[in-house]
């Protein structure tokens, strides 16, 4: 335990916590480059492009997701008291602190954030002439899988119906991570049917907010706290330096603080191992006292016969 470091240990424990978990990932990018033929066909990319997720077509072809990737991060997650917030992330990176929050995500995905509408939690009602209409009867339980076979046929009653099945598919796939077996999300094909009020709808706040809400059901134990070096003050009364400012000089006045989370990883670890230990034990008796019980049964069962010629005799 002397020769490891913060960061061994706590992969070490997240893969002790974690060795059941997964990640599943629907969400599909090589759909957009399809979608971008059919929508051409008629003469609806442009149209694409200027609303909110049309930014999403430049996204290049070569971009993958790893599973490995964020898993090893999720094992590296830590909680820094009075810093870490419910809806970000805190992860230790190679000795250094990084983070996700609204801002990080905001960057990558370009999306508007804002005040939430609630449109998703009123009660639905199917819009006479939409989409949900004409195209699939109204039915409830339209699986994205009839969306996209009906987008690719390219066959649009009105001008604007590929452009909204298009914004469909790509909110149900590509933002939700949806699979082609979900069924579609109703408030979206009423939200479609007014092309400004979803084009003003603060997609990046819900999908940060969705993706928050799946990567916390990944990790299955409670992130240790790491202690701001920064408003920590060392042995000799002076305040202790961020450890992750670039600066590696002043990184050793740190130690205090990181020995003092690896003793409480380390009681932590062996709480979660004793655990374990006292499950399997248990299990083990349990197991034990029903073989015992049923050859205590067989030995009666063996024995009531000589008992009862006995007594007759």
């Amino acid at each position: 335990m002397e020769n490891m470091n913060l960061e061994d240990f706590s992969i070490k424990l997240g893969n002790l916590c974690l060795k059941k978990s997964t990640i599943n990932l629907y969400s599909s990018l090589n759909w957009l480059p399809e979608i971008a033929k059919v929508l051409k066909q008629v003469k609806q990319l442009g149209a694409l492009r200027e609303t909110c997720f049309g930014h999403l077509l430049a996204i290049p072809k070569e971009v993958t997701f790893s599973t490995g990737v964020m898993h090893n991060l999720l094992l590296r997650q830590i909680c820094k008291p009075g810093v870490t917030r419910k809806d970000e992330f805190h992860f230790l990176v190679g000795g250094k602190v990084a983070k996700f929050t609204k801002r990080e995500f905001c960057l990558v995905i370009g999306l508007k954030f804002g005040e939430m509408s609630d449109i998703f939690l009123k009660t639905y009602h199917v819009i006479s002439g939409g989409i949900h209409d004409r195209y699939f009867g109204g039915d409830e339980n339209v699986q994205l899988k009839h969306v996209w076979e009906k987008f690719m046929g390219g066959q649009f009653e009105q001008p604007k119906d590929g452009l909204k099945m298009t914004l469909v598919l790509i909110a149900n796939n590509v933002l939700f991570g949806q699979d082609l077996r979900r069924t579609v999300s109703l408030w979206l094909f009423a939200l479609v049917e007014d092309l400004e009020s979803f084009n003003s709808f603060p997609w990046g706040s819900y999908v940060y907010m969705m993706t928050i809400h799946y990567l916390r059901q990944g990790p299955q134990f409670v992130p240790f706290n790491y202690d701001d070096c920064e408003q920590r003050p060392n042995d000799d009364g002076n305040d202790v330096d961020d450890a992750d400012d670039g600066n590696d000089a002043d990184d050793k006045d740190s130690s205090r603080t990181i020995r003092e989370l690896m003793n409480a990883m380390s009681k932590r670890f062996e709480d979660i191992v004793k655990k374990k230990i006292q499950k399997k034990v248990s299990a083990m008796e349990k197991g034990l006292k029903k073989r015992l019980d049923r050859v205590d049964k067989r030995l009666d069962d063996l024995v009531q016969p000589h008992h009862q010629v006995t007594s007759t005799y």
